[in-house]
């Protein structure tokens, strides 16, 4: 369950990607995990992650987003971190603990507030 909303301007890259950084990028990096076991492309390195989540198509299902600005609970990005049971595959950081919650407030107020490369 997401923590309660942060309170602050949410930056991208001084709060988002260090999440990325140091949750993810085992898996979805050129080669990982999520790519030759899942067929995800997704790659969250720094310089690479905002441009490949924000107002993109999953793979995994093309009628879904990954990023909506303004819109976390219909951003899949959003829905794989906080939900047991997303829409499409399974919870991340797949076969980890979930994010904590403040990490998850951080990711749904970033996409609540437009989701700026920021």
């Amino acid at each position: 369950m997401p923590g309660p909303p942060t309170g602050k301007t949410v930056s991208f890259a001084n709060d988002i990607q260090p999440i990325f950084t140091s949750q993810c990028i085992d898996c979805h990096v050129t080669g990982g995990f999520a790519l030759i076991f899942g067929g995800v492309t997704l790659q969250l390195v720094a310089g690479q992650s905002f441009n490949m989540l924000v107002n993109q198509s999953s793979v995994q299902n093309a009628n879904l987003t990954l990023v909506v600005p303004g819109d976390s609970a219909n951003s899949l990005l959003f829905q794989k971190v906080s939900q047991t049971a997303p829409p499409v595959g399974a919870r991340m950081p797949f076969l980890q603990p979930p994010l904590s919650p403040t990490d998850q407030a951080l990711i749904r107020d970033w996409i609540d507030q437009g989701a700026n490369n920021n």
